[in-house]
């Protein structure tokens, strides 16, 4: 039989410690439950700022092993202009136990992107030149990746239910932009409200994954947090242009036959092979001069990203082989 015990405090009743325990235990299976299956990482807040040159995270919660941990006083570290890549983390220590209590501490660190363990919590990335002030607030999306003296959180470690996904600022950032653009559709609108209802946590990553993909009309697929981030910059450049992701099954929608797909997509990875030239020999092909129209309209926001997407499979395929 399931029964709930919580403890009454009123007077006249005697404080006993199984009443204590019982506030306790239910407090510790509440949260528990609540965060089953979240991956480890920045729960909210966590926010960074800069003064001087030396980064504050400030507080939030993460979930360290499954549970949270709450951040209640700000951490900082002072950076220094090497020039190159640096991560801040946050590693964990071991469990102390003392006779009433058991804790566990939390170190703030900076370190090289190869030292990053698989056990710590990477915050956020930054390269600082020397004589470069360090800079955490942005213009927009694309901002928040820009390679010097900026504060990049797109690689940080976001906790959300499935696994790792995208930082929350980053989330809000594309929200905002997205906002601000005349291109802005239903679908969109639902995301978006996603977002600022997640009251600062992140989304998972298949929220991410399944927008994003019918966004660029391509199958879903799980993706890198990077790739979440490049995938969002694209819809919003998209939103802005007013142009749409399109497949190569849109080009048969446009007048085009599977035929001359076909064509378009052969001699890829012929040495010396030139993508312009192609092009134009490929549409020559087309003996329908309204599918060769239609193909030449598409070729910019089709063929050239089948052709990236596709280079870059092969490559790795040559890697692996």
């Amino acid at each position: 039989m399931n029964i709930q015990r919580l403890p009454i405090f009123k007077s006249g009743n005697i404080l006993k410690q199984e009443m204590m325990e019982s506030l306790k235990q239910y407090m510790v299976d509440y949260t528990i439950l609540k965060y089953s299956g979240y991956s480890d990482g920045i729960l909210r807040g966590c926010n960074i700022t800069v003064s001087d040159n030396r980064i504050v995270l400030h507080s939030g919660i993460l979930i360290l092993g499954g549970m949270p941990f709450y951040i209640k006083d700000t951490l900082s570290i002072m950076s220094k202009p090497t020039n190159t890549v640096k991560a801040l983390i946050v590693k964990a220590g071991e469990v102390e136990y003392e006779r009433c209590f058991e804790s566990k501490r939390i170190e703030l660190l900076m370190v090289d992107v190869e030292e990053i363990n698989h056990t710590d919590i990477e915050i956020c990335k930054f390269r600082l030149q020397q004589g470069a002030k360090l800079r955490y607030q942005y213009r927009d999306l694309e901002d928040m990746n820009t390679e010097f003296d900026t504060i990049c959180l797109v690689r940080s470690q976001w906790a959300a239910f499935g696994g790792n996904s995208l930082s929350y600022f980053i989330l809000h950032q594309f929200a905002t932009d997205m906002l601000k653009t005349n291109g802005v559709t239903q679908e969109d609108r639902q995301f978006i409200g996603q977002i600022f209802a997640a009251n600062g946590e992140s989304l998972s990553s298949e929220c991410i994954n399944s927008y994003t993909a019918g966004k660029m009309n391509r199958p879903y697929e799980e993706r890198k947090v990077d790739e979440m981030y490049a995938d969002l910059l694209q819809v919003l450049k998209m939103a802005k242009t007013g142009k749409r992701g399109m497949a190569v099954r849109d080009m048969k929608n446009e007048g085009l036959s599977w035929i001359e797909v076909e064509k378009m997509t052969t001699g890829l990875f012929e040495k010396g092979f030139d993508m312009e030239s192609f092009i134009e020999k490929r549409l020559l092909e087309i003996d329908n001069l309204d599918g060769r129209k239609s193909a030449r309209l598409l070729m910019e926001e089709v063929f050239r990203q089948i052709y990236r997407y596709t280079q870059e499979e092969y490559n790795k395929l040559q890697k692996v082989n």
